[in-house]
């Protein structure tokens, strides 16, 4: 009988805690945007996508690091734009460059009025001090 009770109870806090994801999603999707930019050759224009996290309030966008071939020159890569989900018109935005650590890339949104609907990944911590990695 207790078995089943316990089963039953942590069920429910299951479905409590289920019932929060559409929140959680609405509320942290507006960190994730996909940038649109065009690597230009001389014998073609090769347009890509791929997926940014905003990171911090002034609208900067980390982007993975094999998003941007590396063979690219800088005056290659042209016509950065920035899509919200849900918004196929996108905002112009500019490359800050890639970091020499990790490969990642850089952009920052250019339009102020796409730049205050972005929400940065970081406002997501939790407030006490942050994980330690330990040996279980």
């Amino acid at each position: 009988m207790k078995l089943r009770f316990l089963v039953f109870a942590a069920a429910c806090g299951l479905a409590l805690r289920a019932a929060d994801l559409p929140a959680l999603w609405a509320e942290r999707v507006k960190s994730c945007v996909a940038v649109e930019y065009v690597t230009e050759t001389e014998t073609e224009r090769a347009p890509t996508v791929t997926l940014g996290t905003v990171i911090d309030a002034q609208g900067t966008i980390i982007i993975q690091s094999g998003a941007i071939d590396p063979r690219a020159a800088l005056w290659q890569l042209k016509d950065f734009r920035v899509h919200l989900p849900g918004n196929p018109i996108g905002a112009a935005a500019e490359y800050l460059g890639q970091d020499a650590f990790t490969d990642w890339h850089f952009v920052r949104v250019t339009d102020e009025k796409i730049r205050a609907q972005l929400v940065s990944i970081t406002q997501f911590a939790g407030d006490g001090p942050p994980a330690a990695p330990a040996l279980a």
